[in-house]
């Protein structure tokens, strides 16, 4: 029982070198990371605040009136007060700094919350499909402000 763990295990192993070779998984920098998650985040900001500006002085009656493929008034309410964290941020990961990182995951983990909401309660698929690409950019931008440096075999 024992050797079998132990075979299993160097296989695994094995495996999953092979597959790093066959893929050529590229390895960057956390400064390239935090670069990355920046722009991300920008265009998210810069996106989500005309969406908001334009959106906001129709009113909530309106909106709702609407419906169809409008996300409701609390959603752009959110994105305007979330936004400005998020170019902020965006500004502090692109210099590297703490804060810029700590603002990054904050705004963008309240951004995947809310969202989630959205997930479940869409009233159109189109919505549906908006909410699951919003959903994919926020954890992308959680996951490269978490990037790590890649050890090298000698440490």
């Amino acid at each position: 029982m024992l050797m079998n763990w132990l075979s299993c295990g160097t296989l695994l192993k094995r495996n999953h070198e092979q597959a790093r070779k066959i893929m050529h998984i590229q390895h960057f920098s956390r400064a390239t990371a935090l670069k990355m998650a920046a722009v991300l985040s920008l265009l998210i900001g810069l996106w989500s605040i005309a969406t908001a500006v334009s959106t906001l002085p129709s009113g909530a009656a309106v909106l709702d009136q609407v419906g169809g493929n409008t996300p409701p008034y609390s959603v752009y309410l959110m994105k305007i007060l979330i936004s400005p964290v998020q170019l902020i941020g965006a500004y502090g990961a692109w210099q590297n700094q703490r804060w810029g990182v700590i603002a990054l995951l904050l705004a963008h983990t309240v951004d995947v919350v809310f969202a989630a909401a959205g997930l479940l309660f869409a009233p159109t698929p189109f919505l549906r499909r908006l909410v699951i690409f919003a959903i994919m950019t926020d954890v992308l931008v959680i996951v490269l402000c978490l990037w790590r440096d890649r050890k090298s075999a000698a440490d």
